[in-house]
């Protein structure tokens, strides 16, 4: 078993824990949580990860500073609170499950294709061994 073997099949040991990472939360990525403030002059979107836009009227900059914050706090927290509730408890757990079972498979593979190459490798070094033997034996 050479080393670029070796290291191909760590690769793909990586990759499979990177997508079972990933995977689960890959159809949450399209999810959207929307919510509005100051009554309607501050509009916010998220995703599951980040604040994907902050709208304010012009109107809302009469506002002070400490109030015009704490509007656009509340809604922020108002649009991921009501992205939450949209969550789907089974269908997350479905979507853990499935790539579980994926990764648990793509592993026994490696698992698999390194244990017929540490095989490979065992008997060469026997017949390697057994070599030496032989002609130290001549």
């Amino acid at each position: 078993m050479g080393v670029a073997r070796l290291d191909a099949l760590l690769e793909r040991a990586n990759a499979a824990l990177d997508r079972a990472v990933t995977q689960p939360t890959a159809g949450r990525q399209n999810a959207e949580g929307h919510a509005s403030g100051a009554d309607g002059l501050i509009q916010v979107r998220v995703t599951p990860s980040r604040l994907e836009s902050l709208q304010i009227d012009a109107h809302a900059m009469r506002m002070g500073s400490a109030e015009l914050a704490a509007e656009i706090r509340a809604a922020v927290n108002r649009a991921f609170t009501a992205l939450a509730e949209d969550d789907d408890p089974e269908a997350t757990a479905q979507a853990a499950r499935s790539a579980g079972e994926a990764l648990a498979g793509e592993l026994r593979d490696i698992q698999n294709e390194s244990m017929r190459s540490m095989a490979m490798f065992v008997q060469t070094m026997q017949d390697t061994v057994a070599r030496f033997e032989q002609d130290r034996g001549r």
